[in-house]
């Protein structure tokens, strides 16, 4: 099933299909950022491209977690013409999502969510955030992703 949300600013796919992942196109320079459990589980699905990560869990929804990939970027040589691929639950969404946001000003971004309530979240809005001491998701833009994966 492929569905399109429209938002003011942007229209992307969201596609929900067995083997979706498998099947769907992402662009060759992508640069997958997951979780650490998640990439020991599902790294070889990503052969293709170079895979990031960053210990599980939302007490590493953090600035200092964002910068790390940002360097991790620059020393793969990610520019413009790079994407990300955010493959995870909630945590994962919100601080690939951010990091598209914010290194060269913005880069495209798919969201390949794997939990049911990221699949909600990452389908409607492109909401995207990290946490301070202060409070939860008190740091974040809006950036629409190119396209929403769901298997």
């Amino acid at each position: 099933m492929r569905r399109i949300v429209r938002t003011t600013h942007k229209h992307y796919p969201v596609v929900i299909e067995q083997n979706a992942v498998r099947n769907f196109e992402f662009p060759k320079n992508s640069i997958v950022i997951t979780d650490s459990t998640l990439r020991k589980k599902y790294g070889k699905l990503w052969k293709k491209h170079s895979v990031l990560s960053f210990s599980a869990g939302e007490h590493h929804k953090r600035l200092d977690t964002v910068e790390q990939l940002c360097e991790q970027l620059v020393a793969l040589d990610a520019d413009r013409d790079s994407s990300i691929i955010a493959f995870g639950g909630g945590v994962v969404g919100d601080v690939a999502g951010f990091v598209a946001a914010v290194y060269m000003r913005g880069i495209p971004v798919y969201q390949v969510p794997t939990t049911l309530l990221a699949m909600v979240d990452a389908s409607v809005g492109g909401k995207t955030a990290v946490d301070l001491a202060s409070g939860k998701n008190l740091v974040g833009a809006f950036h629409q992703p190119e396209a929403v994966v769901m298997d």
